[in-house]
């Protein structure tokens, strides 16, 4: 009896996974994943969200690289190269023949696609006016946010082997091998390199394109010079071209990193915006990645998801495009979303209600509300830098913020060790103290963007 009760009360000493582990897909789960196909489970179950947060962490060094490359190379020049790098990473994380290969090229695959971001974000900034910034955001937002991501969930309803399923989601990749060769190069990049007579050259450009559809005759190119006052520029200087030295690179390297806190105000805004993105990545992708823990579907949780994100998209374009203001707006959904998830968690969490309603909808309303609050971000934060600070500021701001996006996989686990919607309370006070940390930044209109630093004398 004593033998018995010793057993019953969990004193006798346990070993895991005895004789292996049988792997059972359930009908509303994704049947083919490296958990199954590389054994992550018992002693090596920490794989799995570490699969996940070194791919956040390539995301991280991906915008801090890529605020440096955009600012070293062009816009456009960074797309580009990110995205050959990104065709190249995607094809070989196919074929990766282990978990260790597969985490590696993971981290480069998530930095080339990040740097891309950073660049379209930057770029999107610089070639469009305040009150129509919000449209073209847009649309980049419902290609990557909704489009996107539905594809992914349809297509894993009908391709189960996850290699095959990895590659058809790169094809859009390779689609803009060939597009991106036809965007233009920023502007106030091409300013702030003082190449003049460059960004005059693509201003034209898109006076031309403009003024298809109007009657009349069109100004050539030194008669726009003339009507636009700028014919006294001269063409740009050239510039000896410079060997590669990789001390001089990894110096710029340094230079660029730190450009973002060069005085007391700049650099106020760059800790804060940090903070920001910290809160908001941690918040919006633990969000998304909590769906594996809601029972359903993962097909229909994955593709709700994503169409949440079309009414955010809307949210945000049609606020940045009515008001002034980028900063009340998102004070405005920050509250919002905070209030439904503690209200959504504290009820999941004390009541334990049967039915998984309550949480999957209180969830989807924030994912709406953050997914309006991300597009904003990307728009009010480039406007807080001027332009020759813009893609690193940025860059900075957005990648020390992933260490958000790494940390939401272990939030995620406390559903598992604390209880059911305890994930989701702590997501809601994340997004109360967003609140607070927005209050503390300056306000812009996204007029009269600012092109070079000035100092403390000079205000």
């Amino acid at each position: 009896l004593a033998r018995l009760k010793t057993n019953n009360d969990g004193d006798l000493p346990t070993e895991s996974c005895v004789n292996g582990y049988v792997y059972e897909p359930m009908e509303t789960q994704y049947p083919s994943t490296i958990v199954a196909e590389w054994d992550l489970v018992c002693e090596n179950s920490w794989k799995n969200p570490f699969s996940t947060s070194v791919y956040m962490f390539g995301m991280m060094m991906g915008f801090l690289s890529g605020g440096f490359l955009c600012g070293l190379l062009g816009r456009k020049k960074a797309l580009y190269l990110a995205t050959i790098f990104e065709c190249a990473f995607g094809l070989a994380v196919t074929f990766a023949p282990n978990y260790e290969w597969y985490i590696a090229l993971r981290f480069f695959l998530s930095a080339a696609c990040t740097v891309k971001v950073a660049a379209i974000s930057v770029i999107i900034v610089e070639v469009t006016t305040a009150r129509y910034r919000a449209f073209f955001s847009a649309g980049s937002s419902l290609c990557f946010q909704c489009f996107y991501r539905a594809l992914h969930a349809l297509f894993a309803m009908f391709i189960h082997n996850w290699r095959y399923l990895h590659l058809t989601i790169m094809v859009p990749g390779f689609i803009g091998l060939f597009t991106i060769l036809w965007m233009p190069e920023s502007p106030r990049w091409l300013v702030s390199q003082d190449k003049d007579r460059k960004a005059l050259k693509t201003l034209y450009k898109a006076y031309r394109i403009n003024s298809t559809c109007k009657s009349g005759p069109r100004l050539n190119f030194e008669e726009f010079l003339e009507e636009t006052g700028y014919s006294h520029v001269t063409d740009d200087p050239k510039k000896p071209k410079k060997s590669f030295k990789l001390t001089e690179f990894l110096r710029g390297f340094g230079k660029g990193f730190a450009a973002p806190y060069q005085n007391a105000d700049i650099a106020k805004r760059s800790i804060i915006s940090t903070f920001l993105f910290t809160g908001q990545m941690c918040a919006f992708f633990g969000m998304l990645f909590y769906t594996q823990v809601i029972r359903g579907s993962v097909y229909y949780v994955s593709m709700l998801n994503a169409l949440t994100s079309v009414p955010g998209v809307l949210i945000s374009t049609l606020l940045y495009w009515r008001l002034k203001s980028r900063k009340k707006p998102l004070l405005t959904l920050y509250a919002i979303a905070g209030t439904v998830l503690l209200v959504g968690g504290l009820y999941t969490v004390i009541g334990k209600p049967e039915s998984e309603i309550p949480l999957i909808v209180s969830c989807n309303i924030a994912l709406v509300l953050l997914g309006a609050a991300l597009n904003m971000l990307f728009i009010y934060t480039p406007e807080l830098f001027p332009s020759s600070i813009r893609s690193q500021g940025f860059g900075n701001a957005t990648g020390l913020g992933r260490v958000g996006s790494i940390l939401c996989s272990f939030i995620n686990q406390l559903d598992l060790q604390l209880g059911h919607g305890v994930p989701v309370i702590i997501y809601g006070g994340i997004l109360l103290l967003q609140f607070a940390l927005t209050c503390c930044l300056p306000e812009t209109d996204g007029e009269n963007l600012a092109d070079v630093v000035h100092s403390e004398e000079d205000k």
